[in-house]
C-alpha cells in the first residue's frame, strides 16, 4: 500500500492503516518526502530568469557558434530559447540524468541556479532569480503600463 499524504484527512487515513494492521504479520514501513515539482509562477519565473542570463551573456560579448551546418560555423546572439536548450538543459542532464525541466523540484533547480551564479559570479555578474517583483514588472511592461 502506497499513501500520498498531503492533508490532515490523508495523514488520518495513513494512521488509521497502521493501527488497522494485523500484527501477527510482520511489515515494512517506508516514508519518503515528496519534493514538489515546480509551480506556473515558478516556471514563469524560470523563463524569465533564461532570458536574463541571454541578456548578461549578450551583454559580455559572447554569442553561440552553431556548427550544424555540414562544418561551417554561425555566431549568433543569445536568447532564452538558446540558454533553456544549450546551457540550462546541459547542466540539468549532467547533474540529475533528468531531460525535461517539468520534472525538477525546487531543491534541483536551486542546484543548477548555484552552478550558473558561481559561473556569472567568477565573471563579476550578480545573477539572481527572479522574484515575484521582477515577474510583476514583466507583465506590466508586456502590457504597455512599464
Amino acid at each position: 500500500m502506497e499513501l500520498l499524504i498531503e492533508s490532515e484527512s490523508t495523514r488520518s487515513e495513513a494512521i488509521k492503516s497502521i493501527v488497522l494492521l494485523d500484527l501477527a504479520k510482520k511489515y515494512k514501513l517506508k516514508i519518503t518526502k515528496v519534493n514538489s515539482k515546480r509551480t506556473i509562477t515558478q516556471n514563469r519565473a524560470l523563463h524569465l530568469f533564461f532570458k536574463m542570463i541571454a541578456i548578461e551573456l549578450n551583454r559580455l560579448g559572447m554569442t553561440f557558434n552553431y556548427t550544424g551546418l555540414k562544418g561551417l560555423e554561425m555566431e549568433m546572439p543569445y536568447n532564452e530559447l538558446l540558454v533553456k536548450q544549450i546551457i540550462w538543459r546541459q547542466i540539468q542532464l549532467t547533474l540529475f540524468e533528468i531531460e525535461s525541466t517539468t520534472e525538477l523540484d525546487t531543491m534541483q533547480i536551486n542546484a543548477i541556479l548555484e552552478v550558473l551564479s558561481k559561473f556569472f559570479g567568477d565573471r563579476g555578474v550578480s545573477i539572481h532569480f527572479p522574484s515575484k517583483i521582477d515577474l510583476i514588472a514583466k507583465e506590466l511592461e508586456k502590457n504597455g503600463y512599464y
